[in-house]
């Protein structure tokens, strides 16, 4: 591989991943615009982070068990 070619599959790879942002991006407004989000207070932010926290460790563990990742 030559140094024009890395540079190609560098430029691709990046046009990819910028690619991939945006539709992420747009996927996002997409969602706020149906109004389909939930909004958080400070009275419903700790049961938030509860839920985050159980369901991350519940997913180690399975990984953990499973060997996989």
């Amino acid at each position: 591989m030559n140094v024009r070619e890395a540079l190609r599959l560098l430029k691709d790879r990046d046009e990819t991943k910028l690619r991939q942002l945006r539709e992420t991006m747009q996927a996002g407004i997409d969602q706020l615009e149906r109004g389909d989000y939930t909004e958080y207070d400070p009275a419903n932010v700790k049961a938030l982070t509860v839920a985050v926290r159980d369901r991350g460790r519940r997913r180690l563990t399975r990984l953990r068990n499973t060997g996989t990742r």
